[in-house]
């Protein structure tokens, strides 16, 4: 499905170029700020993160983005394993840079594929049944090929947008993000 999703991305991105453009010319830099659901593949506990973007419009449908995520409610865990008490959060942050199409009128649709890097963090403290407890630390990141699909709206140089991005097999990583952009 994922496989599906970014070649489908990249169609729509290599077909929109093809169109001619009939808006007036929007160039110029942009920055947003958002939230994101993060949703881990593998079961784990899912942080919510904030966003940063920082792109820049070449044209009125065409652009290059910057996204920074981060981690402002970790995503915490508790369970029983033979009789220990298993606990902890993880969190996890991401780089990433895409191309990016948006396509003409106020209500647009858009589409992203591009590179990412993610870093998790865990935290974990067990308590065993006699009461002695243990806890530690530790930390993996990995990079891989990233797509989006998503729906805006302008309001001059203003714009809200809702997507949703999906990673490859080796970040297994899904975003659900809603944000705020102003192009200068």
């Amino acid at each position: 499905m994922k496989k599906l999703m970014v070649v489908a991305s990249f169609s729509m991105l290599a077909s929109a170029f093809a169109q001619a453009q009939t808006e007036q010319e929007q160039t110029g830099f942009y920055v947003g700020a958002g939230i994101t659901q993060v949703k881990l593949s593998d079961g784990a506990p899912e942080p919510d993160n904030y966003q940063l973007n920082v792109g820049y419009n070449f044209n009125s449908n065409w652009a290059a983005e910057f996204q920074y995520t981060d981690s402002y409610s970790e995503g915490d865990y508790s369970y029983m394993d033979e009789g220990d008490l298993i606990e902890g959060d993880l969190s996890l942050s991401s780089t990433a840079i895409y191309g990016v199409y948006r396509s003409s009128g106020p209500l647009y649709f858009k589409a992203k594929a591009g590179f990412m890097d993610a870093e998790a963090s865990i935290n974990e403290r067990i308590t065993f049944e006699g009461g002695e407890t243990m806890s530690g630390s530790g930390s993996g990141s990995e990079s891989g090929w990233a797509a989006g699909v998503g729906a805006g709206y302008r309001f001059g140089p203003a714009s809200v947008e809702l997507e949703y991005t999906t990673t490859e097999n080796d970040l297994d990583i899904d975003f659900t993000a809603i944000s705020f952009n102003y192009a200068f």
